[in-house]
């Protein structure tokens, strides 16, 4: 019968670029990288798991396609690295809540509206919490990542 939906994607390597053994994948951005070994192969893994769109293992003429998923591994997630990533995390969020208890604080105890406060003041106040209404969401994305990568193991699976 007809070629399945990933003999057909992988035949646009295979029918115009010769290819030799080892592992490949492509990334998010759409660059393809290989040929790997399986060792170098599980290290890029490992680096950037989440990062890669689809993988596949040529051998010999023929075409394996490679999942990769990460799990969690509490040998890993119990580490130094782990343990500063999530301290990390803990000391980002414990932070931006005391910021607005303070300016909870400051509103609520205030004899004075804000609108009675000098110009300076309340420029200063309003750009430390857009500064931190932006990047925030950054910082904790990129902790989040952190700790997941300090505390999973990458797990691999080849199909034909």
């Amino acid at each position: 019968g007809e070629p399945s939906k990933w003999a057909r994607w992988t035949s646009q390597f295979t029918s115009h670029v010769p290819m030799s053994d080892g592992y490949y994948f492509k990334d998010s951005s759409g660059n393809v990288s290989g040929p790997l070994s399986e060792a170098a192969f599980q290290i890029a893994l490992q680096d950037d798991a989440n990062n890669m769109v689809r993988g596949w293992r040529y051998a010999g003429g023929n075409v394996f396609h490679v999942q990769a998923r990460r799990s969690w591994a509490w040998a890993r997630l119990c580490t130094c690295n782990s343990f500063t990533h999530a301290f990390e995390l803990c000391t980002i969020s414990l932070s931006t809540l005391m910021l607005l208890l303070t300016l909870y604080i400051v509103e609520s105890t205030s004899a004075l509206p804000l609108r009675v406060l000098p110009w300076s003041v309340i420029l200063i106040m309003s750009g430390m919490l857009c500064f931190t209404a932006v990047l925030l969401p950054l910082t904790m994305r990129k902790s989040c990542v952190r700790l997941r990568t300090a505390g999973s193991e990458v797990k691999v699976a080849e199909a034909v």
